[in-house]
């Protein structure tokens, strides 16, 4: 009955920590529209604060709590989540995503997404010199999406006539209440652990990442019911993206550490086959299709399942 009734406060908590993402994700779109910011910058900023989640459950698994192969595990376990399932499920509802075709122009980003596992790999640990290199990546990617002048991330304003003040005023609030969210949600998690024996890791890289998702897993199914299509591609590549400089960040914070096994050589192998395949699928046909949204979902399963097997 307890471990049932701390399944149910995790669920409870991922939504409440979802639908706080969003209302901070909304004042950011106002503010982008107000000011003017360029379609670029809002798409980025978008993708950073749809990662607020990781970031928070970063801060209290690392900090506040001394777990952290939670944070790790949330943050190297959700890029095969927005590109495998979250992107997958998007396609097969609602059929296709358009793209324009430039592979080279999405390269960099599919790069700095995976740069993290690559500068893991030597040795498993990561310091103050790969948070730098993750952090300088990450600009240096956004330097080069800049060049293509906007063509990757496309945002949509809406009018508001609220003053900015209140629009700051909501994200601050916002993000505290997310980091409350945050450290109950590993408290929880932590209790779980203990009682089922799992490692720390392993709930970190296959449920926090679902759950620290919810903000993107919730607007696939809201743009299904609705018919709209208020996924873009570009919004994923800015939140896949976040994950590189939050992981810096609390590298330069703290050192973290990984196991160098056969699971990780795994993940770090799907991670790679993943963003071939995607990089692959947008170049094809200048869109992405419900068939190709199939295919990263079944690589998604096969990797839950692999994973859980060299984890037993």
């Amino acid at each position: 009955m307890t471990i049932f009734f701390l399944i149910i406060a995790l669920i409870v908590l991922f939504c409440l920590m979802g639908r706080v993402a969003d209302i901070a994700v909304v004042s950011v779109k106002r503010i982008a529209h107000r000011l003017g910011v360029p379609l670029l910058f809002a798409g980025v900023l978008l993708g950073l604060f749809t990662s607020s989640p990781e970031f928070t459950v970063g801060i209290s698994s690392m900090f506040l709590q001394n777990v952290p192969d939670i944070g790790i595990g949330d943050l190297l376990g959700g890029t095969i989540v927005v590109f495998g399932l979250i992107l997958g499920l998007s396609l097969l509802f609602e059929k296709k995503i358009k793209t324009d075709g430039n592979l080279a122009g999405i390269f960099p980003i599919m790069l700095v997404v995976f740069l993290p596992f690559l500068v893991f790999l030597p040795t498993g640990n990561l310091g103050l010199a790969g948070g730098v290199v993750l952090i300088a990546g990450y600009c240096l990617a956004l330097w080069k999406v800049y060049k293509l002048d906007g063509k990757i991330f496309k945002h949509k304003g809406d009018k508001n006539d609220k003053p900015l003040g209140h629009e700051v005023l909501t994200i601050v609030i916002s993000l505290i209440a997310m980091l409350v969210i945050a450290e109950l949600t590993v408290r929880t998690a932590v209790s779980l652990l203990t009682i089922l024996g799992v490692a720390p890791f392993v709930i970190g890289l296959f449920v926090f990442p679902i759950g620290t998702n919810l903000p993107e897993l919730i607007i696939v199914f809201v743009a299904w019911k609705k018919h709209i299509r208020d996924l873009s591609f570009g919004n994923l590549l800015g939140s896949a993206m976040a994950n590189t400089p939050i992981l810096g960040f609390f590298a330069i914070m703290h050192p973290l550490h990984v196991e160098i096994n056969n699971s990780y050589l795994f993940l770090l192998f799907s991670n790679a086959i993943l963003l071939l395949l995607v990089g692959w699928f947008y170049e094809t046909d200048k869109k992405l299709t419900r068939n190709e949204g199939m295919a990263l979902i079944a690589l998604y399963a096969v990797f839950v399942v692999t994973e859980l097997y060299l984890m037993r």
